[in-house]
């Protein structure tokens, strides 16, 4: 299973725990962080 992921600078750190966490679990993650929040989210949404 694909999962979308992203984050600001602000919640880098976390986003990494998890993709970590989810890729040892199988799944595949696909990150659309950007600088831009509202591009991010825009992106994962899609």
């Amino acid at each position: 299973m694909k999962v979308a992921i992203a984050a600001n600078k602000a919640g880098q750190e976390l986003k990494d725990c998890v993709k970590a966490y989810l890729t040892k679990k199988g799944y595949e993650m696909v990150d659309f962080s950007d600088d831009d929040i509202f591009t991010a989210t825009t992106n994962v949404v899609k």
